[in-house]
């Protein structure tokens, strides 16, 4: 692990942000090694699963209000075998008025033999006139579980703002421990050259959400059938879909909505289902109020 965001230079202005987080099992999962530069911190690990005492729940936290132009941030997350890990953010990624500049943010995640992680971060909110490119890279061993999430939002719903914003680039990607793809996702939104409005893209929603479920093999089908019923359903505030991932490593979940928190309430319920499956354990959201 190194500083560099995606092997280029550091933009000339802008702050370069880091963290590195290693979790290793011992009685229980403990973050055996952290480091964060500004404005990354990240609280002490809680445990706080009475199903599951040896899960350590942590918050990615952020001492600046958000990303403006010309920052560069990282994220290296390491679980080592057997260890279960839930993360989340203190709240949003703002995204302010980058004017001619980009902001970026590349996260790269390794999970170990048998490992858990359940990645549950806010909402992105790209602000007008923004730029930004996300990249987060994966490797996933066969036995291991993800849980991995993304919301983006249209803009500041509350300002007017809605679909203002010049760029938003989301890539994601997963390998297996033999380096094997399972699978790449990837949505680059521009509404100044088509307006993400448009029937056939996200018509009337404002918000829209994905779930990445990676699993052995023989937990996807069971999985599959249980999301799908869960995003699929029609109620007036949401709408979506599953479908499973090439050669049956997981499934994948696509909900469109009008507020963050609906998506946030249907991922949430994702992650319960995966856990009840996977560790035949509850799951209870952590708190952030």
């Amino acid at each position: 692990m190194n500083g560099e965001v995606d092997g280029s230079p550091a933009a000339s202005v802008g702050r370069r942000g880091l963290l590195q987080l290693e979790f290793d099992m011992e009685q229980r999962t403990v973050l055996s090694r952290q480091f964060a530069e500004a404005p990354f911190h990240v609280q002490r690990a809680v445990y706080c699963e009475e199903m599951l005492p040896e899960m350590a729940y942590l918050y990615i936290m952020s001492m600046a209000g958000g990303i403006l132009g010309g920052d560069s941030h990282q994220m290296d997350i390491t679980l080592g075998a057997n260890t279960m890990v839930h993360l989340t953010t203190q709240g949003a990624t703002r995204i302010y008025d980058t004017g001619s500049d980009v902001a970026r943010q590349v996260a790269h995640i390794t999970l170990g033999q048998g490992s858990y992680l359940e990645f549950v971060p806010d909402q992105i909110i790209p602000y007008s006139n923004s730029r930004y490119l996300q990249d987060t890279r994966m490797v996933v061993d066969d036995s291991a579980t993800l849980v991995y999430s993304e919301i983006l939002a249209s803009g500041r719903l509350a300002m007017g703002e809605s679909f203002q914003y010049n760029t938003c680039s989301l890539r994601t990607e997963a390998t297996n421990q033999s380096d094997i793809v399972r699978f790449v996702d990837a949505a680059r939104i521009e509404p100044d050259s088509r307006n993400p409005a448009e029937y056939g893209i996200m018509g009337e929603y404002t918000v829209s959400g994905t779930a990445y479920v990676l699993v052995p093999a023989l937990h996807v089908s069971r999985l599959y059938e249980e999301i799908d019923t869960i995003v699929s359903v029609r109620n007036g505030r949401t709408v979506g879909g599953a479908s499973v991932m090439p050669r049956n490593t997981g499934v994948l979940a696509r909900i469109l909505g009008h507020n963050a928190g609906d998506i946030r309430e249907i991922i949430l319920h994702i992650a319960s289902l995966v856990r009840r499956q996977i560790l035949d354990a509850p799951f209870s959201d952590i708190r952030k109020s």
